[in-house]
């Protein structure tokens, strides 16, 4: 291990990643439903001090899931060769791709950004590729051309062995930096810098796919959460939340109160179930009174968390009945209606995504061997709507009686080609069986009038 000068790069990467931490795990827990009671005034504060009064009504994780089930890749196809096409598809399935896409997708709604890298050592090894935390990976790009990556960095831990990996990724070489402090250490408040902690690892290999590895999914330019509106309307439901459930307990066990001259007066303590001891007026100027405090109306809380919600459905293209229950069971046209505006969002978020992966699949194919272009390379995705299959079938009845052909039919369903042709081949047989039942039936038929004109002839009346 070597000690080398500190490059601007590896400086830059550094604080980058411990910039990004926190933020992120903020939203992290927001969407986990870890999410703190934010009281506005000190006393609410110094009176909830050290009492587990934490209720969470989580619109967060509705937001981001509502809208990342609408983002799903079915298939892969390039316009170069159906055997290319075939080993796209085999690859993205063999190397389970589909939940790499779910977390990439997932981190792109809820960080803003996310990242997937691939590399193939040599010839004798197979093709790795692995979604990569934001808060362990980034991508800068050269300032003069902002569309053009100019380096990225992996972030990687050893627990056990205390050492924090920095592996920065150029189009020509790779470095590898090392630092005998684990990331916390290296990170954490204190003089740390990377001048006094990373060393060069190993000499600097050269890249030889003259392409960075790594690829960034974001759906704006400026790195925003889904989760950038909802968390000030999601501050206030939970407060309102915990002002109901604590009002809920001074309704199931009220406050009562005494005025007398007792001399065993008790502390003015607000608490439910409790007895609040008044001290009285002077002696014959005011009797002994008992009596108990009414609870607040929970309901008035209700409204108010109701019409935050609403408000976050609103902001975030939600529809209502992803956060409140419905009576009966809506239509497949009442559900394409209300889940329009998300469906538009879902759509946006896809032509987001959709040339990165492009790259990266291009790249992909580049360490198999192969020289497919982003631009040759199709994308089948899902489509976001709910349609149900009653509805499905009945469009597509009418598309073919208007004159669409039943394969490009198909195709606007979103079926992959292995499933139309799978299609065509069974309606090839089923075709072939009803011309060889059909056949049958006629050569039945014949045989039959043959013996019935035979058993004419031989008759005595004839």
């Amino acid at each position: 291990m070597t000690r080398m000068q500190i490059t601007p790069d590896i400086s830059l990467a550094y604080h980058t990643l411990k910039s990004k931490g926190a933020e992120y795990d903020k939203l992290e827990a927001y969407y986990e439903g870890n999410q703190p009671t934010v009281y506005l005034t000190t006393r609410l504060r110094e009176i909830f001090k050290g009492v587990d009064t934490r209720f969470s009504e989580n619109m967060c994780s509705v937001v981001i899931d509502s809208l990342l089930e609408r983002i799903n890749i079915n298939n892969l196809s390039t316009s170069t060769s159906p055997e290319i096409s075939d080993w796209l598809n085999s690859f993205y399935q063999d190397n389970q791709l589909q939940l790499e896409a779910d977390d990439l997708h997932q981190s792109a709604l809820l960080f803003g950004e996310s990242y997937i890298l691939a590399w193939k050592e040599d010839e004798n090894q197979e093709i790795e590729c692995y979604y990569n935390d934001p808060r362990i990976c980034h991508l800068f790009y050269d300032p003069s051309h902002p569309k053009t990556p100019r380096g990225g960095v992996k972030l990687h831990e050893d627990a056990s062995r205390k050492k924090t990996y920095l592996t920065l990724y150029y189009a020509d070489h790779l470095e590898y930096w090392i630092a005998n402090r684990p990331w916390k250490d290296v990170s954490g408040p204190g003089m740390f810098t990377p001048d006094l902690n990373f060393f060069i690892n190993e000499t600097w290999p050269v890249n030889p796919y003259g392409q960075i590895p790594v690829f960034r999914f974001r759906w704006s330019r400026k790195v925003r959460s889904e989760l950038y509106n909802v968390i000030p309307l999601q501050n206030g439901a939970n407060k309102l939340l915990a002002d109901m459930m604590v009002a809920a307990e001074f309704g199931a066990f009220k406050q009562r109160w005494v005025i007398s001259n007792s001399e065993n007066v008790g502390k003015l303590a607000a608490q439910p179930g409790s007895t609040l001891e008044i001290p009285a007026g002077a002696e014959g100027e005011q009797n002994t009174s008992v009596g108990e405090f009414s609870a607040t109306e929970l309901k008035n809380y209700w409204e108010a968390i109701d019409k935050l919600i609403t408000a976050v459905g609103i902001t975030t293209r939600t529809p209502k009945h992803y956060f409140f229950s419905q009576s009966g069971d809506p239509s497949g046209e009442a559900l394409i209606a209300w889940e329009a505006p998300l469906n538009k969002k879902a759509m946006d978020r896809i032509d987001r995504f959709t040339p990165t992966w492009k790259e990266f699949f291009s790249f992909i194919a580049r360490l198999a061997g192969y020289s497919i272009l982003p631009r040759d390379i199709t994308i089948g995705w899902l489509k976001p709507e709910t349609v149900q299959p009653r509805t499905q079938a009945e469009i597509t009845r009418i598309r073919t009686n208007s004159g669409v052909p039943l394969v490009t039919a198909l195709r606007w369903e979103g079926k992959t080609e292995s499933e139309i042709q799978n299609l065509l081949q069974d309606k090839k047989a089923q075709d072939k069986a009803s011309q060889t039942s059909l056949a049958e039936a006629l050569l039945e038929a014949e045989r039959n009038r043959s013996e019935e004109h035979t058993s004419e002839l031989q008759s005595p009346n004839t």
